[in-house]
C-alpha cells in the first residue's frame, strides 16, 4: 500500500463538491444556453413577439434552475448517504497501491487509475474524477500512510490520463 487516508466526510465537504466542482461544471453549459437564449430574446423582441416571450420564458425558468440547482444536489447526496450508511457518519479509507479503493462504512469501490480523468483541488481535499460525474473525495490533510505533497506528484504520475490537477 502506498498512500492511506481514513477521515470522516463532513457536510462542509459535501457543500464544496456540489458548489465548486459539480455545479460548476453544469454552470458553464447553462451559462451556453442562456447566452443563445438571450439571442432568441433580442431577435424576437425586434422581429416576432411570440419568439421573445417563448426564449424569454426558457431564458426565466433555466436561470431559476441554475439557482436551485445546487441546493437540490447537494440534498440529493445527503439523502442518498444517509441511506447507503444508516445514518451513521461516513468514515472513509481510501488506499492507493494497484487500484484506488475507497471504503465507507460497508460500501467498498475499487477503481483503476486508468478510469480517472480528473483531479480536482479545493482546500485540503482532492477529488478524483471518474466517468464523468462520479468522484472520490480525499482529504489531505488525514493521511495515515503517506503525506500530501508526495500524494499529488504520486497520483498525476499513476493517473496517465490526467495531465495536470485542476484548482477550484
Amino acid at each position: 500500500m502506498d498512500f492511506e487516508a481514513k477521515f470522516i466526510i463532513t457536510n462542509n465537504i459535501y457543500k464544496n463538491y456540489v458548489k465548486r466542482i459539480i455545479w460548476y461544471n453544469h454552470l458553464i453549459k447553462e451559462t451556453i444556453l442562456l447566452g443563445f437564449l438571450l439571442i432568441l430574446i433580442f431577435i424576437g423582441y425586434n422581429y416576432s413577439n411570440s419568439l421573445f416571450i417563448s426564449a424569454m420564458t426558457c431564458f426565466m425558468i433555466i436561470l431559476f434552475t441554475i439557482l436551485l440547482e445546487p441546493f437540490i444536489m447537494y440534498k440529493n447526496i445527503i439523502n442518498s448517504n444517509k441511506k447507503l450508511n444508516n445514518d451513521k457518519d461516513n468514515e472513509c479509507i481510501v488506499s492507493f497501491s494497484d487500484e484506488i479503493t475507497l471504503v465507507e462504512n460497508r460500501y467498498k469501490l475499487s477503481v483503476d487509475y486508468a478510469q480517472i480523468d480528473k483531479i480536482y483541488l479545493m482546500d485540503n481535499i482532492i477529488v478524483l474524477s471518474y466517468s464523468g460525474q462520479n468522484g472520490i473525495i480525499v482529504d489531505l490533510n488525514k493521511f495515515i500512510i503517506g503525506d500530501k505533497t508526495s500524494f499529488k506528484k504520486y497520483i498525476l504520475k499513476r493517473c496517465n490520463r490526467v495531465g495536470k490537477i485542476i484548482k477550484r
